[in-house]
């Protein structure tokens, strides 16, 4: 007669792991964990590494893993350029700026200096104004507004040193072009003008001229009738201004654009 015991049997018959019960419990009450085969765990090692990135150290102990021998920063690129040293970087900057310049002056914006006193009291002598080469791009000209057209007496024989040094120069506002004159539009294309005993008259009626000074001075001339495509020009100093009166109408071609400002003198900034 054969008597059970309550040990656990033991040997390649035996399902079971040593120090657990056939319940799955510990003696001690505890949840017993079965013990992974050998190969089991080789095969779950392997397959953990290769499931890493190169250069990664995997450690079957438990916890976090840590690669190991692995940058964890980005890759870095090609090394920073180093910086140019300021007397390197200065005339680069100087070129741009001036490239810069001579776009803006040429389809923008440019200023001038007024070299003469035939638009006094408006505009005095080495005053400078800016001027919208735009402006008659999307607009009309209108009477009374304040004009830059040039005369076409620019020297063609002039040196290209010369040239580039004035080109420079007009271009920072240091100076204008001699070809370059500024007047105010009196009469639009059609129009008749006429100055009788001191009054300026378009198409027979007297001209409100605010603009003028009171010892302000025109000899009698006319009538004209401004042609189509050009303009009736005058200087605000009518006594001291070689305008349409003694050069004719100034085509419309002509027209550089509208001075719109005098930012100089600081003193005297307005518009025009």
């Amino acid at each position: 007669m054969s008597t059970s015991s309550s040990k656990p049997i033991v040997g390649p018959e035996s399902s079971v792991a040593p120090g657990t019960s056939t319940s799955g419990r510990m003696p001690n009450g505890g949840v017993g964990v079965p013990e992974v085969p050998s190969d089991v765990a080789s095969d779950l090692v392997r397959y953990r590494l290769e499931d890493q990135p190169d250069g990664f150290d995997f450690d079957p102990r438990p916890g976090p893993q840590v690669a190991v021998g692995v940058d964890t920063d980005e890759p870095d690129g090609e090394e920073e350029k180093k910086k140019l040293p300021l007397w390197q970087e200065l005339p680069i900057l100087l070129v741009v700026a001036l490239i810069v310049a001579i776009v803006v002056k040429t389809f923008l914006f440019q200023s001038y200096f007024i070299p003469s006193e035939s638009m006094r009291n408006t505009l005095e002598i080495n005053d400078r104004v800016a001027v919208n080469k735009l402006s008659y791009v999307f607009g009309d000209i209108e009477r009374s507004q304040i004009v830059v057209f040039d005369t076409g007496s620019n020297d063609a024989s002039e040196p290209i040193f010369d040239a580039v040094v004035r080109l420079i120069a007009e271009s920072i506002g240091l100076s204008s072009p001699d070809s370059v004159v500024i007047k105010r539009v009196i009469g639009l294309p059609g129009e008749a003008i006429e100055i009788i005993d001191n009054q300026l008259y378009v198409d027979g009626v007297p001209l409100n001229e605010p603009y003028l000074g009171p010892e302000s001075r025109m000899a009698n001339f006319g009538p004209v009738t401004v042609e189509e495509g050009t303009y009736f020009l005058m200087g605000d100093n009518r006594a001291r201004s070689s305008d349409s009166r003694r050069i004719g109408a100034v085509s419309e071609e002509d027209i550089i654009g509208r001075a719109f400002v005098r930012m100089w003198p600081l003193s005297r900034w307005s518009g025009l």
